[in-house]
């Protein structure tokens, strides 16, 4: 593993040291996975995370599957892709330390499928008669649905190249615990299924598939459904999986490596939620799928915290004082009643924090991230966020 660079305060935020979730990570990752339900904030801790690990000289890439492009507004960019792009880190006023680099890169799911066959065929023409078949360009965008197999097949491809030090991926919304961690394995059965594995076989045996490769009930059925389509649905066939056979052991091959990398000492999860009753459940349910794969999260994080008014705020003393200020009794209670209302949410937010760490802390740590003035919508934005997890206030 490579030696990681000393990691240098900027000026701005002297006095805060790096906390020891962000040590852990400098020292012992090469991947983190943000993982956690839809709208608890998953896409802005990774590329807060991203922002701090390249000033302090990673060289990081941010992966993305998020559709609403929330991170290319974020990171200054007008739109990226299954491309990586550079991310300009000028306009926060200091440059990383030497070394250090951000890029960001939006998941193509079917691109990212059509990169694996092209890895897989034994040569160009191939290559070429798959991606002109319509059966393969339909399953293609089938199975690039499976949008958490396509994410960790492209995070093993990147991997790969190592042109990055750390590279942070920003997991799909999902309201089912770490179906990534299942995605390799589902991608086996689809590929191990009796149907295709009889398809393959029969091609590689007879050379192509023919009317005396099936039964007189599905050669009625194929012949019927060629009537109906007015194309020649067995030939593509045979031409489909014929094509598709050599990739066979190649899929199978990878998808065994993504399971090995998920569950490798290099990789780490950061469990995201918010602090609301379903969310925090949400957090324990990953909590426990993790353990029960034998994985430990680095942390869990809760955003969008509220921070209390002050008692003196709401007391019977500030009523009268804002009564005397508005003129208007009705308008001052109502502003009293919204200030109380604020403190209970508050107090229900602690209640839900302490109920997760109850059961979380023993295993990781619970850090609280409170809510900014502002959405983040800019490098300052996420560093402003990124201070509260990982730097440490020691002033």
């Amino acid at each position: 593993m490579s030696t990681t660079p000393a990691f240098t305060v900027p000026p701005l935020v002297a006095g805060k040291p790096p906390s020891d979730l962000f040590k852990r990570i400098l020292r012992d990752k090469r991947v983190v996975v943000a993982c956690g339900s839809g709208g608890v904030g998953k896409t802005t801790t990774s590329a807060a995370l991203g922002l701090f690990a390249a000033l302090a000289g990673k060289r990081v890439l941010v992966l993305t599957i998020d559709p609403a492009r929330r991170l290319a507004n974020a990171l200054g960019l007008e739109e990226f892709g299954n491309s990586a792009r550079a991310v300009s880190l000028a306009e926060l006023g200091f440059e990383p330390q030497p070394g250090g680099s951000l890029s960001a890169m939006m998941l193509d799911m079917k691109q990212t499928f059509d990169d694996m066959v092209a890895d897989y065929a034994a040569h160009p023409g191939d290559l070429e008669r798959i991606r002109q078949n319509r059966l393969y360009r339909s399953m293609s965008q089938a199975l690039a649905g499976i949008q958490e197999y396509m994410a960790v097949a492209k995070l093993y491809t990147v991997l790969q190249t190592n042109a990055y030090d750390l590279i942070v991926l920003d997991t799909p919304p999902t309201s089912h615990a770490l179906d990534f961690l299942d995605a390799p394995r589902r991608f086996v059965d689809f590929l191990d299924h009796d149907a295709l594995q009889w398809l393959l076989k029969s091609t590689a045996t007879a050379g192509k598939l023919s009317f005396r490769l099936l039964d007189v009930g599905s050669s009625y059925m194929m012949k019927t459904i060629g009537r109906l389509s007015g194309v020649d649905i067995l030939r593509e066939i045979g031409e489909f999986v014929s094509s598709f056979y050599p990739l066979f052991l190649g899929f199978k091959d990878r998808s065994d490596k993504i399971a090995q990398l998920l569950v490798s000492r290099d990789l780490g999860f950061v469990v995201v939620s918010a602090p609301t009753q379903p969310q925090i459940d949400e957090a324990l349910f990953f909590h426990r799928k993790l353990l029960h794969e034998g994985l430990r999260a680095l942390s869990v994080l809760v955003n969008r915290l509220h921070r209390a008014l002050p008692e003196d705020a709401v007391d019977a003393s500030a009523t009268t004082a804002l009564q005397t200020l508005l003129g208007d009794p009705a308008l001052a209670a109502a502003a009293m009643q919204a200030g109380a209302d604020h403190n209970a949410l508050v107090t229900a937010e602690q209640v839900e924090l302490r109920r997760l760490k109850g059961e979380v802390e023993v295993h990781a740590p619970v850090c609280g991230v409170y809510e900014l003035d502002e959405d983040v919508h800019s490098l300052q934005g996420l560093f402003a966020m990124g201070e509260q997890i990982f730097l440490r206030d020691d002033r």
